[in-house]
């Protein structure tokens, strides 16, 4: 590989209006699936403008497109792009469907262009003008198309593979939780109680008799003194279902005396009780001291409860705490709520087992997603290099590309 200038296009290569690489006939209009009439599996799979790849499935072969594959898929209002290589059907709002024109621009190179391009958002609009004024950096040549869509698909294939590990890891630890929690370690009878099925040896608890449970508060943001000290400061946007080693914002220790806030050890596990999308609900461990806001249920296992065991059987109520709010009373947790909490109480050793267990699946599960992100940083790296001319790929052996 070699490298050419960062701010001109190499020697070879041109600038094309998006709409120059789009056959302007376009693509025959099958219709689309609206969402309510999405399956959840079936003979043909529906694509929409959301995130997902593959959103649904349908049997209804009339509205399917197979012919002119493969076809760029564009959410208008989205801004995603998906390459649709396969017989598929689309949802019914903010499709548009791309056809290149394959006289200039390979299909799958013009996909990674078009990803480079970055439409901004325009909100809930639609975007598709945006894009028609757009233009792409291409090379003339074809085969060097070809190979630059080979390094960036061989990079792509990882990431898949590598998002796959991670689902199937999440799933064994959600069946693992469900199995640890209702039958426990020892092969015990099991008992009906009010929260479900557990061991006769099992008791339920409510939180408040096991744990110390308290919340912090938020010193005044414009006075600048309160965030210059060396404590850790969490708030609810940090608390993201893992162990927490360091803080984002740390308050002085004038702040901690004048707001009365406690500093809580290692070992106590935070409860995000506001936030917005998918924030409540979710809870951390806390690998440090630190302190917190109003927001946040602190939680001190006492000396009959097992904090690894305690963070992980909250980790598996996340939907329930998530959404207590969706189902009635409250718009969102409090500490009456957090205190009255019933849980599953073993034995305080085979407590101990069982976070053990589920703790060294979440680490593993940990770095997994670690490598995926790492993938995701190189591709959108190369993307860029590559599509921009800074990395060739001339003396690549395609065949070498593809094993």
């Amino acid at each position: 590989m070699s490298r050419g200038g960062p701010h001109s296009l190499p020697e070879g290569w041109d600038a094309r209006a998006v709409m120059d690489c789009i056959l302007p006939k376009g693509v025959e209009n099958k219709g689309s699936i609206q969402q309510r009439e999405y399956q959840p599996s079936g003979r043909f799979p529906v694509v929409d403008q959301g995130a997902a790849l593959i959103a649904g499935y349908t049997d209804e072969q009339t509205v399917v497109y197979q012919q002119d594959l493969p076809l760029i898929l564009f959410g208008d209002h989205t801004r995603v792009f998906k390459f649709l290589d396969f017989p598929f059907a689309t949802g019914a709002d903010g499709t548009k469907l791309l056809k290149p024109n394959r006289e200039f621009v390979d299909a799958k190179f013009l996909y990674y262009a078009l990803l480079e391009l970055g439409i901004p958002s325009r909100g809930y609009n639609r975007h598709f003008k945006y894009l028609k004024e757009r233009e792409v950096p291409c090379p003339s040549d074809k085969a060097e198309q070809r190979r630059i869509a080979a390094v960036l698909g061989k990079i792509q294939a990882a990431i898949e593979l590598q998002q796959k590990i991670v689902t199937t890891l999440k799933e064994l630890k959600a069946a693992t939780m469900a199995k640890l929690f209702r039958e426990g370690t020892r092969g015990e009878r099991l008992k009906h109680t009010e929260i479900g099925e557990m061991p006769e040896s099992w008791e339920v608890v409510r939180i408040e008799k096991l744990a110390r449970i308290s919340t912090g508060t938020t010193p005044a943001t414009d006075d600048p003194s309160n965030y210059t000290g060396d404590i850790p400061f969490i708030k609810t946007a940090e608390i993201d279902n893992n162990i927490l080693n360091f803080s984002r914002q740390n308050i002085s220790r004038e702040a901690l005396e004048r707001y009365s806030l406690r500093v809580y050890p290692a070992g106590t596990v935070f409860l995000a009780m506001y936030g917005q999308g998918k924030t409540r609900g979710r809870v951390s461990l806390l690998g440090i001291s630190s302190t917190t806001t109003q927001n946040t249920a602190a939680i001190e296992p006492g000396e009959d409860l097992d904090s690894l065991y305690l963070w992980n059987y909250l980790l598996g109520q996340y939907e329930r705490l998530r959404n207590t709010g969706n189902l009635g009373h409250l718009s969102h947790l409090n500490l009456g709520y957090v205190k009255a909490l019933e849980i599953p109480l073993p034995p305080k050793h085979e407590q101990g087992q069982l976070g053990s267990v589920l703790s060294r699946l979440h680490s593993t599960i940990e770095v997994e997603e670690q490598k995926a992100g790492s993938l995701q940083t190189l591709f959108s790296s190369m993307l860029h290099l590559l599509m921009t001319g800074q990395v060739r790929v001339n003396g690549l052996n395609l065949e070498d590309v593809s094993q």
